[in-house]
């Protein structure tokens, strides 16, 4: 059996994939567009493959509606940067419950639970991550070796194409997209 991180992967993937729907379940084709083409984390056939692999251990559910998640996966949020990795997700261990084996129906949709930091919302600003957008604009450009300027374009473009984004989570995409440390980037974020 595969360790239990394996299983944590599982989890944070399951929560990441569906927590920003509005339906309990996806098509087939919708979950392999979206590992696929939106997050880029897979070629569609490895996306399809896993697809699979996640049906056939149980934890994600195949139904007349579409794929959804097992009941109720506790998990946390992923952390800033963070990619699945496929090969946990192709070998994934046992789902924590029985309850997988079910047919979800119409009256009683799947959710995933996510557990919050305990954080106080009031010790920081409405984006208390504002601040740091001078400084991740000087060291995106500075490791990347892009000016300011293209830095700054590069970042509008992500929010015109994702929508209501901050400047900085789309500066913090325009870093990965550059292969920055990510680690780096969260230590900036996390200073103001």
């Amino acid at each position: 059996m595969i360790g239990e991180d394996s299983g944590d992967e599982v989890r944070r993937f399951i929560n990441f994939s569906f927590s920003g729907s509005t339906r309990p379940y996806l098509s087939r084709d919708e979950v392999v567009r979206l590992w696929s083409l939106e997050f880029q984390w897979f070629s569609p056939s490895e996306s399809t493959e896993v697809l699979e692999k996640m049906i056939e251990s149980g934890w994600l559910l195949l139904s007349e509606q579409g794929v959804s998640p097992i009941r109720d996966i506790e998990t946390s949020i992923p952390p800033l940067g963070w990619r699945p990795i496929l090969r946990k997700l192709l070998n994934p261990p046992e789902p924590p419950s029985k309850i997988s084996e079910q047919k979800p129906d119409e009256a009683t949709p799947t959710s995933v639970i996510v557990v919050k930091n305990t954080v106080k919302s009031a010790e920081y600003p409405a984006d208390w991550a504002e601040g740091s957008i001078p400084s991740l604009i000087s060291i995106i450009g500075e490791k990347s070796g892009l000016d300011s300027k293209e830095v700054v374009r590069r970042a509008q473009r992500k929010r015109r194409a994702l929508g209501h984004v901050t400047l900085w989570m789309s500066l913090a995409l325009v870093a990965r997209d550059q292969g920055l440390e990510m680690s780096v980037i969260d230590d900036i974020i996390g200073e103001n």
